[in-house]
């Protein structure tokens, strides 16, 4: 929900929707700690967005840390107040921390990992369905028929990419992150993401419009013959 406020406030400039995207996400950051990585992610994204409300490159760097802010806190809140204070064990990230994280084929083995163990598998639909089978040809039909109007839902579509790209990033640098448990639950993140992309996909938009005209001749040839 924090996405789409502040793709809201992209579109209409207002203040307070800023504001309650950055809270929305630094809840979600309280709630899962990880999520505060997610959204610095997504600041790249944020910030060639707002390009035409802030147009100085000052002005939106200035903004776009105002907005991670909240995310800080409330992980500030969790990982250096309530882990070290509150709880009697001493809890350091420091030590989860991936030694070889800068090995290059790791990353790509826990990417294949993801996709063919968890995704792409009968593991992956027992778990999500056929949703992002779905997201994938709905995906390819607008990239192939509909690429014009595509920079409209890029926003959508690069969030949900960041997403997915820094859940297996956060478990190569984090291996207590498992597949199995972690990064699984950490995906149904994309569900919201995705289903926003769908309500703007020229596709979907066409296949309603013309079920919205089935409808309404159907109706008034009923009225009709009344």
């Amino acid at each position: 929900m924090g996405i789409f406020w502040f793709y809201s406030f992209i579109k209409s400039a207002k203040e307070n929707e800023f504001w309650f995207s950055a809270f929305l996400l630094g809840i979600a950051t309280y709630v899962r700690a990880e999520t505060a990585i997610l959204v610095l992610i997504l600041v790249p994204i944020f910030f060639f967005q707002s390009k035409k409300i802030w147009p100085e490159i000052g002005n939106r760097l200035k903004r776009i840390s105002q907005f991670y802010a909240p995310s800080i806190l409330f992980y500030s809140l969790w990982n250096l107040i309530f882990l070290r204070i509150y709880l009697p064990l001493q809890y350091s990230v420091q030590s989860e921390f991936n030694s070889e994280s800068w090995n290059i084929p790791n990353l790509l083995e826990r990417f294949s990992l993801v996709n063919v163990n968890l995704i792409f598998s009968g593991n992956g639909i027992y778990l999500f369905g056929y949703f992002l089978f779905f997201f994938l040809i709905v995906l390819l039909i607008d990239l192939v028929f509909f690429f014009k109007s595509f920079r409209e839902i890029a926003y959508w579509l690069l969030s949900a990419f960041a997403i997915y790209v820094g859940l297996i990033i956060i478990g190569h640098f984090f291996p207590v992150m498992d597949i199995n448990n972690s990064t699984k639950r950490g995906l149904f993140k994309l569900f919201p993401v995705l289903l926003f992309y769908f309500g703007c996909s020229p596709l979907i938009q066409k296949i309603s419009s013309w079920i919205y005209k089935t409808d309404n001749w159907v109706f008034k040839t009923d009225e009709t013959n009344f």
